[in-house]
């Protein structure tokens, strides 16, 4: 389900930062993480990308 809500801010979270960082660096680390991890970490990079670009306008 995907629900868009105004008043909801998106806040960094370290853990998703660092799997980032893993994934840009160590693609093949990634393989270990479960695939619910793994699709968390498809929304959060998401939900920043929504972020950067509403701060944008």
């Amino acid at each position: 389900m995907n629900a868009e809500t105004s008043n909801v801010t998106f806040q960094p979270n370290e853990f998703y930062e660092r799997l980032l960082v893993m994934r840009a660096t160590n693609p093949a680390g990634l393989a270990r993480l479960s695939s619910a991890t793994l699709a968390a970490l498809e929304a959060y990079e998401s939900a920043k990308l929504k972020a950067k670009l509403n701060e944008k306008q």
